[in-house]
This record gives C-alpha cells, sequence and structure tokens, in this order.
C-alpha cells in the first residue's frame, strides 16, 4: 500500500501539462488602431492605420500607410486586439502569422512586422522581420523567430510600466502587431494591407485536472509520512 502511495505522489507531483494558445482573427472588431511618428531632428515621419470593411481576405482588413524621412525618422502603424486579455505566464517561442498585400509605393522591403505587447498605458514592440515586396495578392507570411524574453522587447509607448514587459503573468496583457517604415526617402508613402492575424504559443501552465492530480499527491505524500511514525 506504501509503495502505491509512494508512486502515486511521484506521478501526481511531477506532473506538467502544456496549454496551446492560438489567438486569431480576421474581422479585427474593437481592436485599437493608433498610427504612432517616432522621430528625431532632421527626419520626418507621418501615416495612418485603419479598418477597410472591404477587399480582405475575404472581407475586412487593415490599411497601413506609412511616409518617413531621415535616418531617424519611424512611422508605427499600431493594431492592438482589445477582446482578448492574457493573465498568464509568457515564455518560450511563438509564432506570428499574417496575411499581406502591397499596395501605393510599396517597394524594396515593404514594412517591417513586429508583436506589440499592451500593459496598462504601456506598448511593447517586438521586432520580427519584413514583409518584403511585392504582393499583388494576399500572402501569408509567418515569423516563427519570437521568443517571450523581456530584453527582446522595447518599449515604444510609455506609461508607469518598466523599461521591458511584465511577463510573470502578475499584469493583464493584450497583443497585437505593428507594421511601420523608416527612412523610405524618395518614396513618400507606402502602403500595405493586412489580414488574418494569428498569434500561436505553447505555454506550461497547471491544468484543472492537473491541479486535482497535485491534491491527490499531497494528501497521499502526507499518509506516507503518517504511516512511517513509530
Amino acid at each position: 500500500m506504501r509503495r502505491f502511495l509512494f508512486a502515486l505522489a511521484l506521478l501526481t507531483t511531477a506532473t506538467t501539462m502544456l496549454s496551446a494558445t492560438a489567438i486569431t482573427d480576421g474581422d479585427f472588431l474593437n481592436w485599437d488602431l493608433t498610427p504612432l511618428a517616432v522621430f528625431s531632428a532632421g527626419s520626418s515621419a507621418s501615416g495612418s492605420i485603419g479598418l477597410l470593411t472591404s477587399g480582405g481576405n475575404p472581407g475586412p482588413n487593415l490599411s497601413v500607410g506609412t511616409t518617413t524621412s531621415g535616418a531617424n525618422g519611424f512611422e508605427y502603424g499600431l493594431a492592438i486586439d482589445t477582446n482578448i486579455s492574457l493573465s498568464e505566464a509568457l515564455a518560450g517561442s511563438f509564432t506570428l502569422k499574417v496575411d499581406a498585400k502591397s499596395g501605393t509605393g510599396d517597394f524594396g522591403s515593404g514594412q517591417a512586422i513586429g508583436l506589440l505587447l499592451k500593459q496598462g498605458a504601456d506598448v511593447y514592440l517586438e521586432f520580427l522581420g519584413v514583409t518584403g515586396c511585392c504582393f499583388e495578392t494576399f500572402t501569408t507570411l509567418t515569423f516563427s523567430n519570437g521568443t517571450f524574453t523581456p530584453a527582446s522587447f522595447s518599449h515604444l509607448v510609455t506609461g508607469t510600466g518598466g523599461a521591458t514587459p511584465d511577463l510573470t503573468g502578475a499584469t493583464s496583457t493584450l497583443v497585437g502587431f505593428a507594421a511601420y517604415n523608416s527612412h523610405n526617402d524618395g518614396h513618400p508613402l507606402v502602403a500595405q494591407s493586412y489580414d488574418n492575424f494569428s498569434l500561436s504559443f505553447t505555454s506550461a501552465t497547471p491544468e484543472p485536472g492537473t491541479l486535482l492530480l497535485l491534491g491527490v499527491g499531497a494528501v497521499a505524500a502526507g499518509l506516507i509520512r503518517r504511516n512511517r511514525k513509530p
């Protein structure tokens, strides 16, 4: 009997469940869409981000237009999903997918893409790659090189939070993506359309069933200690 309880205790206390999370959205309802210009002396930046109700892949899609000049002019189109708030610890790798279609003035590397995390008024950005050019029809782009490492994020919009995001689960987190440009002199406007945002990652968190087993394991361990008393 003791051997059975001991084995049960080891089994239940060692159990770790992996939880796969996928956030997908192609309608962009209730998303926070904000253009953000960041530039210093000798540079400039302006742009726009908006929801188009048709012409996507299919239906609604986001249009991001950016105009920058000078080496230190950055224009961002920030899109944050306000429908889902994460309250779990974030660690490990993630994959971001988005459909992209070239528009007015698209050239060269297209626009840069990054994952956004919003915590309170703070917005953090992790650069993932560039879209490339040029796509006459919507093309699915996959960025699988992202990691939930605080130091990988830059502090894009400053609030009262820290220089890097809190990924412990103690702070509620909204997610989204940014499309942006820098130094596109000679090309007054670079515009692209985006659809079908998808963020997927795996987190190691106890499931309700696992928590129950952990409780049983604790009881079993207690019985073992009790049985060993003289």
